[in-house]
């Protein structure tokens, strides 16, 4: 819910040393979430993409191609593993600060995808 919650020293030290990692799933732990918060679903098919591009971005001969994917998205599980979050994403998820990001991820690498001369998908209008 976002809202902040009083809790012991110890559980906020440990709270604050996970912060960061990807250790909640959301497919294990309730993806009904994904229905009932639209950010949450946005950002799963927000992900989705990124992770489908990432194999197109494989094929690329150009050695800075996949760098748009891990210099804009710091974490690679963002479009490795699609249901994982870190406290911090799921907040970022909240603010939205993290879907802005993955928009314009998606966008970047898509356009690359497109106009990409030593990818053969560079014709395709689907994306």
């Amino acid at each position: 819910d976002f809202r902040r919650h009083r809790v012991c020293r110890a559980s906020c030290e440990f709270l604050d040393s996970i912060a960061d990692s990807a250790v909640l799933n959301v497919e294990e732990s309730n993806p009904a979430l994904y229905m009932y918060i639209p950010e949450l679903e946005e950002a799963l098919r927000l992900r989705q993409q990124l992770n489908s591009l990432r194999g197109y971005l494989a094929t690329c001969r150009q050695e800075d191609s996949l760098q748009l994917l891990t210099k804009r998205l710091k974490s690679p599980h963002l479009y490795e593993e699609i249901h994982s979050y870190s406290i911090q994403e799921l907040s970022e998820v909240h603010s939205g600060g993290l879907l802005e990001r993955m928009r314009k991820t998606v966008r970047t690498v898509s356009t690359h995808v497109r106009q990409c001369p030593t990818n053969f998908l560079h014709n395709l209008s689907f994306l």
